[in-house]
């Protein structure tokens, strides 16, 4: 079973309409949908991110 890929417009009414209608559009994954890794999140390695200037130097 293939998932359909939502349009545009099917992904801002699931986004920002009210319950009653979204959840009409609510359905199963399926079982293929979900893929796990071996590697737990704390294990990957992210690029080292450099923090950002301050717009104003310090006073101290």
């Amino acid at each position: 079973m293939t998932m359909k890929r939502r349009v545009p417009e099917e992904i801002e009414t699931w986004m920002t309409a009210p319950w009653s209608e979204a959840r009409r559009m609510q359905r199963t994954a399926p079982d293929d949908a979900l893929v796990i890794v071996d590697k737990p999140a704390t294990q990957i390695k992210f690029p080292q991110q450099v923090p950002p200037t301050p717009a104003q130097g310090s006073l101290f």
